[in-house]
């Protein structure tokens, strides 16, 4: 996306869904797609901490657990994406066609990293 690299675009985006946060606290999918922005540019901590608040409010919607697991990924945390991609699993997350490869990623890193073949996290 070209949003990673215009910070204006960027910035006017986190005020968008800022917004939208107040007008409707509790719309998951705000957040998710804010999370994603973060995710972007590389905030993976503020995009956690917005996945989790909707978690709190709903944990059994699949959608929260694949953006941790994501998330995590991006930063090769590969245990925590793994723990997180388990949880998405077990609500009933169902990777589509596009996804598929991220999670083959994930359990392919977790593997080795739990073998202490690969980095450490």
């Amino acid at each position: 996306l070209y949003i990673v690299g215009d910070t204006e675009v960027g910035d006017r985006m986190e005020e968008i869904f800022r917004t939208v946060a107040e007008l409707s606290p509790k719309r998951q999918q705000n957040y998710y797609y804010w999370a994603e922005l973060h995710i972007l540019r590389g905030n993976y901590d503020e995009a956690t901490r917005l996945v989790e608040e909707t978690i709190t409010w709903d944990p059994a919607v699949t959608h929260g657990y694949w953006l941790l697991a994501r998330a995590e990924g991006s930063r090769a945390n590969w245990q925590k994406a793994q723990k997180y991609l388990d949880q998405a699993l077990a609500v009933g997350f169902s990777p589509d066609p596009g996804q598929q490869q991220l999670v083959d990623v994930i359990i392919a890193q977790s593997s080795t990293t739990a073998a202490g073949l690969g980095p450490k996290e």
